[in-house]
């Protein structure tokens, strides 16, 4: 368990972003600096303590310390890879986070029926930003996964994506609707599965935060092409599969 102060923002009311695995650097420019920002990484993402994550309200209150205090406006979980399974655990404990991005990490089991735990914290995610409650955004690679279903093949599962939809990170194929996205994205063979993999994080993510925050336009790839407004709205891994 380690975490971080990637910038500790400023003002008397900041919004704050708890990044899992990676992704604070990333996002930081995109936040802009007023943002603190904090990355933390543990050595199992989905549980709470003794080596997993902390509890989210724990990490808020340490970010206030660590940053002079403030008052607490905005809430931001991202998560990258196995990151995602810290967003999911920090759900699981009640946080009702306004914008949560799952990058690239969200698997189910290869076979059977997944655990509830492994399914119920997106889905009430969801129900949460068709109701307007906040701004949930998935994105998938093409990135091979050993163990557990890919990430693209798991999102099918859950909320019905076309799994072979891809743009580049620039253009990515964009399905769902209103405050729920879901992203495609994909190096098209110009890479290595490793880098295929962490362009997620590299080159997506920032592209994604101005459209959560309604002040972009983002879309492409192959099943919707053109143009899409939300209105509403690292780590660099030596190995390239994915947990569940």
């Amino acid at each position: 368990m380690a975490r971080v102060i990637v910038q500790p923002g400023s003002g008397s009311t900041r919004d704050i972003a708890l990044c899992y695995l990676a992704g604070g650097k990333q996002a930081a420019p995109a936040l802009g600096p007023d943002v603190c920002i904090v990355q933390e990484t543990a050595g199992s993402y989905d549980k709470v303590g003794d080596g997993g994550v902390f509890d989210y309200t724990d990490t808020v209150s340490w970010a206030k310390e660590q940053a002079g205090g403030f008052e607490v406006g905005k809430l931001w979980l991202i998560g990258f890879s196995a990151g995602c399974q810290g967003v999911r655990t920090q759900i699981l404990q009640g946080c009702n986070a306004d914008y949560v991005l799952a990058i690239d990490g969200i698997h189910l089991p290869i076979s059977g029926t997944p655990q509830e735990y492994k399914t119920a914290p997106w889905l009430a995610t969801k129900a949460r930003a068709d109701a307007g409650q906040c701004v949930f955004f998935c994105s998938y690679s093409a990135t091979e996964a050993y163990n557990f279903k890919t990430v693209r093949a798991s999102l099918q599962q859950l909320f019905g994506i076309d799994p072979g939809c891809f743009g580049p990170p620039t253009e990515p194929c964009v399905q769902g609707s209103g405050n729920f996205l879901v992203f495609g994205s994909t190096q098209a063979g110009s890479g290595t599965p490793a880098t295929e993999h962490t362009s997620q994080v590299n080159e997506l993510l920032p592209n994604l935060i101005p459209v959560a925050l309604g002040k972009s336009t983002l879309g492409g790839g192959g099943g919707r092409r053109g143009l899409l407004y939300v209105g509403a709205a690292v780590l660099v891994l030596g190995a390239y599969w994915l947990w569940g």
